[in-house]
C-alpha cells in the first residue's frame, strides 16, 4: 500500500490456514479501512492492482483447477465491496480502480538496466524485481514479519517486492499523487 503521505505498508497476505487458504475477509477489511481512512481526509483514490497470470503450460489438473479459482478472488472481492459502499452511500469521496497488470508490463516500466541481475546468460526477473524494489524503496523491509516461533526470518520476500512494484507502477500510471 502506498498512501499519499508516502509510509509505504507491506503485509504478508492473510491466510487462515497453514495450507495458505487466504483470509478474504480480513483483505475486506484491510480495504474498507483504507477506504475509511481516505473519506475521513477528504476523499481521494482507492486504486487496488492485482498481477494478471496465468497458468503455466504443463502443471497438473489439481494445480491448474486451484490456481483457476484463486486467479479470480481479488476481482470478485474487490467488485462486491465496491457494490456494498455504493450501494449504501458510506464513501461518497472516495473514487474507486481495479486494474490488472501483466508481469511483463510493470516490469518493463520499473526495472532498470542497473537492476538486471542474470543467472546462467538468462534475466532472473525475481532478482532484478528484488533489486528494483531495494532500490525504489530502500526504507521498506521486504523481509516476513517474524510471528516469535523459531528463527527470525531474513529472507527478502520476491512477493512483497512484486506487490510493492506492482502499487508503484499504478501509482505511476494513473499519477494518483
Amino acid at each position: 500500500m502506498i498512501p499519499e503521505n508516502g509510509e509505504i505498508k507491506v503485509i504478508m497476505t492473510p491466510r487462515i490456514s497453514a495450507k495458505g487458504d487466504i483470509d478474504l475477509r480480513a483483505i475486506s477489511s484491510f480495504f474498507l479501512d483504507a477506504a475509511d481512512k481516505i473519506q475521513e481526509e477528504g476523499g481521494g483514490t482507492l486504486a487496488i492492482a492485482v498481477e494478471d497470470v496465468h497458468s503455466i503450460h504443463n502443471s497438473s489438473a489439481a494445480s491448474n483447477f486451484t490456481f483457476g479459482g484463486r486467479r479470480r478472488e481479488p476481482n470478485a472481492l474487490f467488485a462486491m465491496m465496491v457494490e456494498m459502499m455504493e450501494r449504501y452511500h458510506s464513501h461518497p469521496d472516495v473514487r474507486f480502480m481495479f486494474e490488472e497488470v501483466q508481469p511483463k508490463t510493470w516490469q518493463k516500466e520499473l526495472h532498470t538496466t542497473a537492476d538486471r541481475v542474470y543467472t546462467a546468460a538468462k534475466l532472473d526477473t525475481k532478482a532484478t524485481s528484488i533489486r528494483c524494489a531495494i532500490r525504489l524503496f530502500p526504507l521498506v523491509s521486504f523481509v516476513k514479519p517474524w510471528s516469535g516461533k523459531g528463527v527470525q526470518p531474513t529472507k527478502i520476500q520476491d512477493g512483497m517486492c512484486d506487490a510493492t512494484l506492482i502499487a508503484e507502477y499504478i501509482r505511476r500510471k494513473f499519477k494518483l499523487f
